[in-house]
């Protein structure tokens, strides 16, 4: 089985989360490519207005996007540009502030070979005692879930290569 590329994302001035992801990861024996974030408050105003339509976001959202938000949007969107046009049939992405357990080595060899159907993996959710709308087994202590609604908090997934 090959596990898929691991990508963590982190700006290029937060050294200190990055020097935690790398020794939590060498200790789980997971290899990783860090992506730098895309920094949304450097970008210039005439590139923000090229790539956000602020009326589209008027008219489907409640406030309007910062410069920071839309960086957030754009880091993750560039790895998945680089699943897409990789090698293997998925990818993990994970954000600089996440906390692993000693389980996601088993999780993320069990998602590579997973042949559910499904597009995007979750690897993490705030909330416990969510509705769950379908449940199955992915690896001892984990399962693939279709949650009621969608947990906001987005700190590590995984996603198809079809998707990205």
């Amino acid at each position: 089985m090959t596990r898929w590329p691991v990508y963590v994302i982190n700006m290029d001035e937060n050294r200190d989360r990055l020097s935690r992801v790398t020794a939590e990861l060498a200790a789980l024996d997971i290899p990783f490519t860090r992506f730098a974030a895309v920094n949304g408050r450097a970008i210039p105003e005439d590139e923000l207005a090229r790539i956000y339509d602020a009326e589209a976001n008027a008219r489907r959202a409640r406030h309007p996007m910062i410069a920071a938000e839309i960086g957030c949007y754009l880091s993750p969107i560039a790895v998945w540009d680089q699943i897409a046009k990789g090698d293997h049939a998925g990818g993990i992405v994970l954000e600089d502030d996440f906390t692993a357990s000693d389980a996601l080595p088993a999780v993320l060899d069990a998602l590579a070979a997973d042949t559910g159907d499904w597009e995007i993996a979750k690897l993490f959710s705030l909330k416990k005692d969510q509705r769950i709308l379908e449940r199955r087994p992915l690896v001892d202590g984990s399962d693939i879930v279709i949650p009621y609604k969608v947990p906001t908090t987005t700190l590590g997934y995984a996603i198809r290569k079809e998707a990205a």
